[in-house]
This record gives structure tokens, sequence and C-alpha cells, in this order.
């Protein structure tokens, strides 16, 4: 061999290491992705290992003396070592054999990595006899990390379905190139190629290729191992022709099919039995959102329902959407929820999930039930017996005297509170009921509440309101009067006096309303600050929460300023045309 032509070869495999030092630096630049920092061990490694061979083809052209060579001889090999064990923990991340990642274990493999080439080397060089016994130990300890990784990913896509079968192969292939060349170099040599380093730049680009082309790690195959099959809910997978590329257990039990069903058609499962339709037609056309009947193997669902958009292979727009369906000899409803999946350019789709809202529906109509027996029964009930109480009270005070009439006066007084309590639960259960927006022209609600406030109790009104349209819930004016009508009622002034002003603001409209009364009981505003009724403190001003409902559910803002001088309220609402 000429020195020019070993130079030559070594300046090339030099170059040629620029291969696996890129694929280290895209890797270390993904580094958050799984499966990216062994792909940077390996990738540095190959590269190292590249560019030692070619100063070794260099440097045997010329005389450099014994330890040189020894020393970047087992640089080299050590260099393999470690590149073909990031291969192992490339397939480790993807299966998440977690276990494999202890600490001294990799510590030990990685030790093993140098220790058997450094000892193979010195005892060669040395010329002891135990030379052979080492050089076997360092090509068994390549073979065997080899063969873990490849039985790792090789188990995977032996349970691998639909989608990840693709990952897996491409995955194992890149693994299975770098292992093949570097068989090949054991038993068949050729001058100048190093079957090894190249085995492991090519299988390292396909590695690459795998991970950050098409980003399958995003979905790594332990995720559907731990979690996929784990979901007490039905998730199905579809591909973005409507095929079926994945299905869990618990969908495969509610639909009463097995993982063999993966890579059908959407039909396949949503198949359409008309028969058992005509048996279960009282149930169906009884029920509301009935779609699907399953009994048995038999199963039969609406192709114009819900499920409509996946047969056609597309995205569930309305999502998410109730669906019903009657199975196991009862009717179970549940949230289909659709969401994209854009795994790759070849491999869109969608992922949905049959949520089982059977329990929450069945407690929402129990609620809805009592809610009815309690707004109108009990609501009835308690004016019947208040307007008996007044009766009763009322004659006592009339023909009683002294301390008789003064306690039944305060009877009256108090069952005159209740029903009003009672009156504004009414109105909170009609502001929260209430299910779409509507306009006021401020001018005249404040105006037209303004004059009935007036006409009953005794005050002064001063107003400051432009031409304004608000959007606000239906009942909002009642809201408002109540507001008003409190700060005419509290107000212990000898005068009391309301200043109501409107004005233009970024976000919508302020309102803002000024007596000059004692202001808000501290304990009131707390409570409407909490958010709910608590047994310590307790509002006893069911028209703040009115007042705070109908502001809420207006997309609006409400805050109260308190001082000696009186309470300011500050209301905030939306400008009706502007969303």
């Amino acid at each position: 061999m000429s020195v020019l032509t070993a130079v030559a070869v070594g300046l090339l495999y030099i170059g040629f290491a620029a291969v696996p030092a890129a694929i280290a630096i895209i890797a270390r630049r993904n580094r958050e992705k799984p499966g990216a920092r062994a792909l940077v061990v390996t990738g540095a490694s190959a590269s190292t290992a590249t560019v030692i061979q070619g100063f070794r083809f260099i440097l045997a052209a010329v005389s450099v003396g014994t330890w040189l060579p020894v020393v970047l001889h087992i640089g080299l090999l050590a260099a393999i070592n470690i590149a073909v064990l990031g291969t192992l923990y490339i397939a480790v991340e993807y299966t998440g054999r977690s276990w494999l990642e202890n600490r001294w274990l990799v510590t030990s493999l990685v030790v093993l990595a140098v220790a058997l080439p450094t000892v193979r080397l010195l005892t060669e060089t040395a010329g002891l006899a135990v030379t052979t016994v080492f050089a076997n130990g360092d090509f068994f300890y390549r073979v065997l990390v080899a063969l873990a990784a490849l039985s790792l990913l090789g188990r995977q896509l032996f349970n691998a379905r639909g989608v990840y079968r693709k990952q897996g192969i491409a995955l194992f292939a890149g693994l299975s190139i770098g292992f093949g060349f570097g068989l090949v170099e054991r038993f068949y040599n050729v001058e100048f190629v190093e079957f090894t380093l190249i085995g492991m730049t090519v299988g390292s680009a396909m590695l690459a290729w795998t991970l950050f082309r098409y980003e399958f790690l995003e979905t790594l195959p332990v995720a559907r191992e731990t979690l996929f099959d784990h979901i007490s809910d039905p998730v199905i997978a579809f591909d973005g022709s409507g095929r079926i590329a994945d299905i869990n257990q618990a969908a495969t039990t509610v639909f009463g099919v097995t993982n063999a069903i993966a890579g059908s058609e959407s039909s396949v499962l949503f198949q359409t039995d008309e028969q058992l339709a005509a048996e279960y037609a009282e149930t169906l056309g009884g029920h509301e959102n009935i779609s699907a009947v399953i009994d048995g193997d038999r199963r039969h669902f609406d192709p114009e329902s819900q499920i409509a958009p996946i047969l056609d292979g597309e995205l569930i727009e309305d999502s998410p959407t109730q669906f019903g369906m009657v199975t196991g000899g009862e009717i179970r409803y549940y949230d289909l929820t659709s969401t994209r999946l854009d795994l790759a350019p070849d491999y869109s789709g969608q992922l949905v999930v049959f949520r089982d809202v059977t329990t929450e529906r069945n407690r929402a109509a129990d609620l809805d039930v009592l809610k009815q027996v309690l707004t109108r029964v009990l609501r009835h009930n308690l004016r019947n017996e208040v307007t008996v109480i007044n009766g009763f009270a009322s004659s006592i005070a009339e023909n009683g005297d002294g301390e008789i009439a003064s306690n039944a006066e305060r009877i009256i007084t108090r069952a005159e509170k209740l029903s009003e309590t009672s009156e504004t639960a009414r109105r909170i259960e009609k502001v929260i009921d209430a299910d779409e927006q509507v306009e006021f022209e401020l001018p005249t609600v404040i105006t037209e509440t303004v004059e009935s406030i007036q006409s009953t109790y005794s005050g002064t009104f001063e107003t400051d309101v432009p031409a304004l349209t608000v959007t606000a819930n239906p009942e909002f004016d009642t809201a408002f009067r109540e507001l008003l009508q409190n700060a005419i009622i509290h107000n212990d002034s000898d005068e009391p006096h309301v200043e109501i002003v409107a004005r233009r603001i970024d976000r919508g409209v302020e309102l803002t309303i000024t007596d000059n009364g004692p202001g808000v009981p501290e304990h009131e505003l707390e409570t409407l600050n909490r958010g709910e009724e608590s047994s310590l403190v307790h509002g006893s001003g069911a028209g703040l929460w009115l007042v705070q409902t109908a502001v809420d559910s207006s997309n609006g803002e409400i805050r109260y300023e308190t001082d000696e001088s009186g309470t300011t309220v500050r209301i905030r609402l939306p400008v009706a045309g502007e969303g």
C-alpha cells in the first residue's frame, strides 16, 4: 500500500465522519424528543470511530512507533462499542424498558465497552496467550448488545398493529443494518473497507430519519401499552381514510370485537344491521340520541348519526357530541370526542374517545328532578305557609296589645322577608336557565326602573346615561332593579340618594351606581368573593346573589367599593353588536 493511497483513504474516512457527526448534531438539537439523546451518543461515537480509522490508515504508511497505533486501535474499538450501546438505548426508550436505564447498569456497560478493547489490545501487544479470549469477549459484547436492542424492537414489532408497525420496521431495519455489517466484517475482509463503520453510519442515518423526519417517537408504543389499553373508556384511532389504525381493550369490550379488527375499514366496526335495529325499534325511537345497538357480536349503527364523518374518512367537527348505545341490555351514553392526529405526512387521522357519561347524565336528571321539587313544590308550599303565617300574625297584631302585638309585627316582617327571599330564588333560577343574551337599551331600562322604585319608595335619583345598548342575560333588568331597590331600602340616611352613570369604555360599557347608604356589609362581600355560602360566613342578601349571577352570565364584571360615605357598584357589560 503506497503512502499516497493510505493518506487518500484516510482522508476519505475522516471526511466520511461528517455524516454521523451531522446526525449527532441534529439529534442534539432535538434532544427533547424520545431516543434523541441515545442517538447523539451513537452518532458522536460513530463519527469518532471513523476519524480514528482514517488516522490509522494514514499512520500505517509511516513509522510512528508501537504505542500510538495501539492507543488509536483501543479508541476505535471503544468508540464502536459505545455506538452500539447507544443503539440499545434508542430501543430502550422506544419500548419503555425504563429498568434498563438504571445508572449502575449503564455505567457498567460503558466500563465494559472501554475495558474489553483496552485489555484486548494491551494483552495482544504484550504477546500474552489470553489475547484471543479478550478478543472474542470484545466481539461478543457488541453482538449481545446489538441482539438485546433487536430483541426489544422485535418483540414490540411482533405485537404492533396499525400505524406502529411501520415505525417499528424502520427502527428494526436501522439497527439490523449496523449489526449485519459488523458480522460481515468479522468473517469477510476487504482492503480499505471497514464494514462496521459503514453499517453504523447507514444505520444511524436511518434511525435519524425515523426519529426526526416522521417524528414517530412522539407517539411511543409504550404509551399504548401503559396508557392506551388502561383507559377505561373506548378509544379508537382512525387513519385519514377512515381505516381503524388501533383500538384499545375497552373499545373491543364495548363494541364486541377483537383486536383483529385493527386495519379494517370503519364500516366494519360501525356496521348496519337493519334486522337488529327492528328488534330494538321501540328503544331506539323512545329515547333521545340512541344511535346504536350492540347485542353480542351483532352491531347496528345509524349511518346518519354522529359517526357519519368517520365512515367518510372525515374529522368529527361537532366535538364533543353525545352518542347513545344500547349495549349489554342497558342504555349507555357517551361523549364522543374527536382529536386530529398528524403523526406524519402519510399518517394523518383522528383519535376518537367514547367517554362514558351515563352516570353523570343520570345524576344530572336526578338533580333536575330535585330542582323542580325545590323550585316548584317547595316554593309553592312555602308561599302558602307564609301566607297562613301572615294571616294569623296579622290577626294577633290587630287584636292583641303591648308586647304580643309587637311580636306579631315582627313575625309579619320576617314572613315577608322569607317570601321575598323565595321570590328572589325564583329569579335566580330564571337567570341560570337563560341560554341566550338579549339587547338592552340602557336609558330605557334605567328610566323605567327608577320610575318604578320611586313610586314605591322615597329617595332621589340622579342619572347620566347616554344612548348605549348592551347585551346581557334576559333577567338583567330584574337584577338591576334589585340593585337599585337595595340601595334605597337599606339606606339609613335622612335623604336616600342614588347616582347612576353610564359611559363607554374600551371593553364595553361601565355602569356605576353610587348611594349614600351604610355600605354593603363586609360578610356579604366576602360571601360573594368566595362564590359560595359558608357555614361561618353566611350571606343573608339573596338579592346580591341575583345581581352577581346575572352579571356573570352576561359575560360581565361587577365590583363593590364601600366606605363611610356609601357604596359604589361598578358593572361592566359588553356593547351590543361587538361580540
